[in-house]
């Protein structure tokens, strides 16, 4: 357990990332959990957190933050909207790709787009160099605590200069984010080495990554020089949030679902490897043999239309609830209301680098979890112990799994309770803050 006496107080945490929280970013989801996780528990160990970033961090409340946006933030937000507006005409909302398809053939309009960018981007990574300065010089501070994308490279720079000790935390490789993150489902023999990834993993005290597979993959990729500072550091969850809550009933009430109809809820953005088809094919299988189910979807996306397109057609109408976007707050109470969590996932092949934050909420809250075994993603999940693991695609086992969880309360309780106990153990945010500090 890190000792708060020993260290320095004062920590700067930098999110690199020119107006982060606007849009679908603002909602929950696992980038969100992550940072607030981190910044609650470095704060519970007696740090005081100055953050470098546009905007605040959605639902972070503390009077011990301070924040500072790096330089140049309102003429960087005027050239923003301004280009929005030229491509979208009467507002950035109104995305009509036909409007941008159009504008794009101009050459005059696509050199001015391009103009706007190129002074955007250099503005920002200025401001952001000059912001990180300033705070290092004024604050003397005793760490920096960057969240890595490939503006990072900017604060790891000025922290070198001034000898402080520097976290980089890896979630997403740059030249490995467009295996995930888009449904291309096969990996390029040869990875581009980006020079600003490589100063950040030069330059950093600790690399702190949320899988063996992304430390497996900087190692391959940039060399084994940098094994000795990489932390296999997995995400975490705040175990005071996610809790039975008292509510809950109502809102089961409110989606309309019986007392006595067994709740099986998942959480998500609705992306491709969310394969939410295959969720409901194996849901339809299981209500076949036990009527009493419902299922409820919490997220959005733009695919929704299409599952709810796809539940029409299959006669689920009823049984499968889709509540739309969750407000952070409110997730732990939507996920108190099921009986049974699902976390499910299918890369189709690829080999998923991360490792789901969904799941830990899930074991929080003291339910049993059914979820795909896909890579690292799913990792504290302990099969029969504290949920069910069912291979990628295998729909008939999903099912099975749904249908003996539903005939079996005991057993539901159970795995919950242990589920609970794992993450209070194991996975708290606390304890993914400890081994950084630990290893500082």
């Amino acid at each position: 357990m890190y000792d708060s006496g020993t260290m320095t107080q004062k920590l700067i945490f930098v999110l690199p990332y020119p107006f982060y929280f606007k849009g679908a970013n603002t909602f929950t989801g696992g980038h969100i959990s992550h940072i607030i996780g981190v910044i609650e528990s470095l704060i519970k160990r007696g740090f005081e957190i100055e953050i470098i970033s546009d905007l605040p961090v959605p639902n972070l409340v503390s009077h011990k933050l301070k924040y500072y946006p790096p330089c140049f933030m309102n003429i960087r937000n005027i050239l923003r909207t301004k280009k929005a507006n030229l491509i979208y005409k009467d507002s950035p909302e109104s995305m009509v790709y036909q409007v941008q398809k159009n504008n794009s053939r101009n050459p005059f309009f696509r050199v001015l787009c391009l103009t706007i960018n190129i002074l955007n981007r250099v503005l920002f990574l200025v401001g952001l160099f000059l912001t990180t300065w300033k705070r290092i010089h004024k604050g003397k501070c005793g760490y920096v605590y960057i969240r890595h994308n490939l503006n990072a490279f900017v604060p790891i720079i000025v922290s070198r200069l001034f000898g402080v000790p520097t976290i980089i935390e890896v979630n997403t490789p740059a030249g490995m984010g467009k295996f995930t993150h888009s449904n291309q489902l096969k990996r390029e023999s040869h990875v581009k080495k980006r020079w600003r990834e490589h100063v950040q993993y030069a330059n950093a005290k600790i690399i702190s990554v949320v899988s063996p597979i992304i430390r497996d993959w900087i190692i391959e990729n940039y060399g084994r020089t940098y094994e000795a500072r990489i932390l296999v550091n997995p995400n975490g969850v705040n175990l005071e949030r996610f809790c039975a809550q008292e509510k809950k009933d109502e809102i089961r009430k409110k989606l309309g679902v019986g007392e006595d109809e067994i709740v099986f809820g998942m959480i998500a953005s609705f992306v491709w490897y969310n394969a939410i088809e295959q969720l409901i094919e194996s849901f339809e299988k299981a209500r076949d043999e036990v009527p009493d189910l419902r299922l409820i979807l919490m997220g959005d996306s733009e695919l929704r239309p299409y599952l709810e397109e796809h539940v029409r057609k299959r006669g689920l109408n009823r049984s499968v609830i889709f509540t739309g976007r969750v407000l952070f707050d409110d997730v732990p109470v939507y996920l108190d209301a099921c009986d049974t969590l699902v976390s499910h996932f299918n890369y189709k092949g690829v080999l998923p680098h991360g490792g789901s934050i969904k799941h830990l909420e899930y074991m929080a809250m003291g339910k049993p979890v059914i979820a795909s075994k896909a890579g690292f993603v799913n990792f504290a999940i302990s099969h029969m112990s504290t949920g069910i693991l069912v291979n990628e695609g295998d729909t008939a086992s999903f099912a099975n799994a749904m249908v003996k969880l539903a005939k079996n309360p005991q057993l539901r309780v159970a795995l919950g309770k242990q589920a609970r106990k794992d993450a209070e153990n194991f996975h708290s945010w606390d304890s993914n803050v400890d081994r950084i500090l630990s290893k500082l």
